[in-house]
This record gives structure tokens, sequence and C-alpha cells, in this order.
């Protein structure tokens, strides 16, 4: 709790069960380590390098998240009220992840698998989505304004009352979702 690791280098480290609450680990190294289970709530890892990391089920909830999470694990992971806006998440594996009420904006999520993921009040303005797993995933309330969800898969998703202002759906696969209380006049590739 409460350590002092900025710019520290923990590559490849086997940190399970660590209770990392309120760390400071701005700019750290933590490529492909292990910190599943991993309590990193209130921790700030802004320009940290978690490419490749295992943080399944893992509670960062609350927590500066602005990093790299290229093909990081982060299945079942709590990041609710996260600050993850312009962080790297391309091809990360997100299913069933509770991400309500965080800040994506500008975030790349290229095909992220966000299945079974609660990202309801969550801003995803501006961010890549595209190629993205979505399947069975809430957005209720979310914010979707000026993102790329081409080539998305959103079969069995959940998108009610969700600002889509020149949201772009172009060549995404749609398959009992349920869309409703939304704005679609300035959509993007539903014709």
């Amino acid at each position: 709790k409460n350590a002092n690791c900025k710019r520290a280098c923990f590559e490849r480290c086997d940190l399970k069960k660590a209770d990392m609450t309120n760390s400071f680990l701005e700019g750290a190294s933590l490529q492909d380590a292990d910190l599943s289970d991993t309590i990193l709530r209130y921790a700030r890892l802004t320009e940290a390098d978690l490419s490749g990391v295992n943080l399944t089920g893992s509670d960062m909830s609350l927590a500066d998240l602005r990093a790299n999470f290229n093909e990081a694990n982060m299945a079942g992971c709590t990041l609710g009220r996260t600050n993850m806006s312009n962080c790297v998440l391309k091809t990360a594996d997100l299913k069933g992840a509770s991400i309500a009420f965080a800040n994506l904006s500008y975030a790349d999520l290229e095909r992220a698998d966000l299945s079974g993921t609660d990202l309801s009040q969550t801003d995803l303005s501006w961010a890549n989505l595209s190629g993205a797993n979505l399947r069975g995933a809430r957005l209720i309330g979310a914010n979707l304004d000026m993102a790329d969800l081409t080539g998305a898969d959103l079969q069995g998703a959940t998108i009610i009352n969700t600002k889509l202002n020149s949201t772009s759906f172009s060549q995404a696969v749609f398959g009992v979702t349920i869309i409703a209380n939304c704005d679609l006049t300035r959509v993007i590739g539903l014709d």
C-alpha cells in the first residue's frame, strides 16, 4: 500500500494478490508481469507500460490508468470510475470487466475483447473501437460521440440512452442488438 514505485522495473515479476492501493507507479515498466487479483485502487499508473500484463480479477477502481495496456489480460477486472483516457488497449482482453463510469475518451481499443463488459455511463468519446468484440456488452448512458466502431461485433449488446453523435458503425455486426432512446440522425454506417 501507498508505495512510491515511479519508473520502477517489474517486468515479468510475480505480483499476484498484492495490495498496491494508492501506489504511485508512474512511468513504471510492468511488461508481462503477473498482477492477477491485485488491488490497485486509487493507484497512479500514468505513462506506465503494462503491455502483456496479466491483471485478471484485479480491482483498479478509481485509479489513474492512462498507460499502455497493449495485449493485456484484464478479464473480470473492476475498472469503475477509472481514468483511462488516451490509453492503449489494443487487442486487450477485457471480457466481463466492470468499466462503469470510467473515462475512456480517446482510448485505443482496436480489436479489444469487451464481450460481456459493463460500460454503463462510460465516456468512450473519440475512442477507437474498430474491430472490437462488444458481444453482450452493456452501453447504457454511455458517451460514444465521434467513436469509431468500424467492423465491431455488437451482437447481443444493449445500447440505451447513449450519445452517438458522428459515431461510425461502418461494417459493424449487429444481431439481437438493443438500441433504444438514442439519436441516430448523425450516426455513420447504419444505412
